[in-house]
This record gives C-alpha cells, structure tokens and sequence, in this order.
C-alpha cells in the first residue's frame, strides 16, 4: 500500500520503456498522483513518450535521464518501480542472440550496474517509501542476491505480498535466503520470466534522502531532459496557435475546447495511417478532434474539401 500521509504522492519508473509497466502503473496509482516515466536510452525514450501521451493522462511526466540525475534533482517519491537492465535470460526461448551473448562476467556486469542503479536512486525514495525491484532473469546473483545487498547495505525492509497458490509464483531459489521475493517461471506461470521483490525504506537518521518535500519542483526539472509533461500550448505561427497532437488525446481536456467528428472505421484506420480523409460536409472548419466510439484519435485541419491529417508520422499505422 503506498503511503498517504502526503498531499500530493509522486511515483517514478525508473527504466520504463516502452511503456507498459508505465502505462499499468498510471492506470493503478490515485489520480492526483504524478507519475514521472524513466527511460536513460534516448531513443527507447521517445518511443516511451509516443505510449505515455497515447494514453492521455494528464499527471505524467517524460523524462530521459540516469538514475543520478533524479538524485541531483532532489525530487522525492513514494514509489519507485525499477525494472533494471539485465542478463536477459527470459528472453532465451524466443532470441537466439540472447543465448549467444550471455556469459558469467556479464552476469557480474549486471549484477554490479543494478547495484550502482539502485544506490543511486536510493537517496529519491521518501522514507516509509516503496522500492519495486524487478528483472527478467533467472539468476540469483541479479535477484535474490541484489535483493539481500539492498537489505543488508541500504536498510531496505522486504515486504510480502499476498499471492494464491493457482497462480504458480516460485519464492527464492538462495540457500539460506527465505525472504519473500517472488518468480514467475515461464512454463509454471504463463509469462516469459520474471524475478520482483517490493521493499519499503526505514526510517533511518542518517538518511540521505532530501526529506524536505518543499524542493521547488520547477528547479529540480531543470535538473531533468523533460519530454513531455502533459501541457500543451501548442505552436505559434504568426497569429494562429497550431495545436501539439497530444493535446487531443489528454483525458481532462474541456470537451468544448475544439469541435469533435465521429469516423467510421474505414476512414478511422486511414486517420491512423495518416493518408487524407474528408469529414462530412457540416463538420466545423479549423482544427477538429476525431474521434472513433468515442475515442480521440488526434487533430485534423478542416478545410472543407478535404482535411490535413495531423497524425504525428512516427506514430502511424504501417499495415495495410
């Protein structure tokens, strides 16, 4: 259970992309909640953005940066999800390449790189705070062992969490270590792999964590390579504001901010691989929000005889 002792609660995923634990996560977390979505790669990042702005929420930011950046940042979190890089093992069964490019030292490699992840996060977790630990590797020197070091070198506290027999859930595979960590084995569970533990931070008095939440968060952005962070002002061009497709796809935008069109599925599927449609003749001109069930697809320019397809070209459909 996050903490709810705070007016305002932040989350962090930490190595998000492409967007699904992002994605889950922002649909679970309290409303009010920001979350900040994480991706050091800058080109996953982008492709994390493209997820975060399709599902429309408002209390998101993207952002494309190490786990030191957030610590110079001085932004606190109650949650932190961290899927960290890894061996890869879980992806033995379906990418040869895997196999060929797995080896004990870079098991080490790994195991070394979410240590260094993990303590540099550390300082951005509140106090009472939850840590979500994560891989899709089997070995217990990137899971169970990396899970005691957080214990045992940072004071972290292993929380168990209810599961059912039926789901198939494996605890640990370490000798000596019982703790309630859990894996989910391909074959036992229908996944492709993976290992999770949940910790939560102790209140500590030598704490490293900028416990203040006054940390003015205009400041600790600047800290940040920021993406995207769910406003949108649009372009200005001479006199006329171009709206930023993301606009149209926010979940709390006014819903007489800009005229909307229902598309049949034929001329949806077109919208959406950004080939010319044309509204029926009594839709508005200007910039409209089409729409399919309801559902926002993005920004058209109404001309009349035909409408500019707004579609960003890197999101589009590419089957025929």
């Amino acid at each position: 259970m996050l903490p709810t002792h705070h007016s305002s609660l932040q989350a962090l995923d930490l190595c998000a992309a492409p967007g699904g634990k992002s994605t889950l996560l922002r649909a679970a977390l309290p409303e009010e909640c920001v979350l900040y979505s994480n991706e050091p790669d800058h080109r996953r990042a982008n492709i994390l953005m493209e997820n975060m702005q399709k599902q429309g929420h408002p209390n998101v930011v993207v952002t494309n940066n190490y786990a030191r950046d957030y610590q110079k940042s001085k932004l606190l979190f109650d949650l932190i999800l961290t899927d960290v890089p890894c061996s890869g093992e879980g992806m033995f069964r379906k990418d040869a390449g895997a196999i060929g490019e797995w080896s004990i030292a870079n098991v080490l490699k790994c195991r070394d790189l979410q240590r260094s992840i993990i303590e540099d996060i550390w300082p951005c977790l509140r106090e009472g705070g939850i840590l979500i630990y994560s891989t899709c590797t089997f070995n217990t020197r990137e899971n169970e062992e990396n899970v005691k070091w957080i214990c045992e070198e940072l004071g972290a506290e292993i929380i168990p969490i209810e599961i059912k027999p039926e789901w198939g859930i494996t605890g640990s595979l370490l000798e000596g270590f019982t703790a309630p960590v859990y894996r989910f084995i391909p074959g036992i569970t229908p996944t492709e792999g993976l290992f999770m533990a949940v910790l939560k931070k102790a209140p500590h008095p030598q704490s490293l964590s900028h416990e203040a939440r006054g940390v003015n968060t205009q400041k600790a952005l600047k800290c940040l390579k920021v993406l995207s962070n769910g406003e949108y002002k649009g372009e200005i061009k001479g006199k006329a504001i171009i709206p930023e497709h993301a606009e149209a796809l926010l979940i709390n935008l006014p819903a007489d901010k800009y005229p909307h069109v229902e598309l049949d599925l034929d001329t949806a599927l077109h919208y959406l691989r950004r080939e010319a449609i044309v509204l029926p003749p009594e839709a508005p001109r200007g910039y409209v929000i089409v729409t399919y069930k309801g559902k926002h697809l993005g920004f058209v320019k109404n001309l009349g005889n035909r409408a500019n397809n707004m579609y960003p070209q890197e999101w589009r459909i590419r089957y025929k």
